[in-house]
C-alpha cells in the first residue's frame, strides 16, 4: 500500500494571510485541526500562533487575531 502524502510545511514564521486565514477559520468556528489542514501546517503550530496571538473585543463572546 502506498501512503498518503501529506508533507507538511517546513516550520518557518507565518505570514500575514496565513494569519488571515486563521482569523477567518476562528471566525467560521472552523477546529484548529482544519484550519491547519487548510494551510498545509501541523496543527500545533495553529494552536501556538491562536494561543500567543490573540486579544480580545470588549464583546467577550467575539476574538480576534492580533496581527502584528
Amino acid at each position: 500500500m502506498k501512503k498518503k502524502s501529506s508533507k507538511l510545511k517546513r516550520y518557518s514564521h507565518l505570514d500575514k494571510s496565513e494569519r488571515i486565514c486563521i482569523e477567518k477559520g476562528l471566525r467560521n468556528r472552523l477546529s484548529l485541526r482544519k484550519i491547519a489542514e487548510s494551510l498545509n501546517r501541523s496543527a500545533s503550530v495553529i494552536s501556538y500562533e491562536v494561543k500567543n496571538n490573540r486579544v480580545f473585543d470588549k464583546d467577550p463572546t467575539s476574538s480576534v487575531m492580533h496581527n502584528a
